[in-house]
């Protein structure tokens, strides 16, 4: 398992095939830009699964949530999948509400969405 610390907004984590990425507070415009750097990178590498841990974010707005549907369709393009995690309040709420959660899965936490894209392979 690789860490590397980006900024005080994003924390990546890579555990096999798989990278984590760890936003911290609001999911706004400044959180996607941090985002597309790294995603950006992971995308050239086709096949690679993405897990958002949303856990430590407060809330995603109009930018956070474009974000993740648009990579979620790039990432599929590629081979790879996305699976959001640790939604709650305001952020689990918006997400249910904008019915993201009928396409793009989510899990409890990291452990759940690693075993998910196992039985998936």
């Amino acid at each position: 398992m690789e860490q590397l610390e980006t900024s005080r907004l994003l924390r990546v984590e890579t555990i096999g095939n798989t990278v984590v990425l760890h936003p911290e507070g609001p999911c706004d415009t400044e959180c996607t830009r941090v985002l597309d750097g790294i995603v950006i990178e992971i995308e050239r590498a086709a096949g690679k699964d993405i897990i958002l841990d949303a856990s430590d974010v407060k809330y995603i707005d109009t930018p956070g949530f474009r974000w993740i549907t648009d990579h979620f369709r790039k990432i599929q393009d590629l081979g790879g999948q996305l699976v959001v995690v640790g939604l709650k309040g305001p952020a689990e709420r918006a997400f249910k509400l904008l019915q993201l959660d009928r396409f793009i899965p989510l899990a409890a936490n990291v452990d759940a969405a690693l075993a998910r894209l196992r039985n998936k392979n």
